[in-house]
């Protein structure tokens, strides 16, 4: 798994560190399963915020291979 020191995580790494597509990430966001922190103008992904996202994925992936309403 990819360990990033960074406290606040700009959305382009998350795209990266995941391989999600820009816009999955923005759907995830918009929906609220991925949630964001706002510093100005910019919204960040704090560390906690990612391992929570990743934890409801991998429970929410043990009965189905798909993110929920995310296409």
């Amino acid at each position: 798994m990819y360990e990033s020191s960074k406290v606040l995580i700009p959305v382009r790494d998350i795209e990266e560190m995941t391989t999600l597509s820009h816009g999955t990430v923005y759907k995830l966001i918009s929906s609220g399963q991925l949630k964001t922190v706002k510093v100005g103008k910019r919204r960040f992904i704090t560390q906690n915020q990612l391992a929570e996202f990743l934890n409801d994925l991998e429970t929410a992936s043990s009965g189905s291979d798909s993110l929920a309403g995310v296409a």
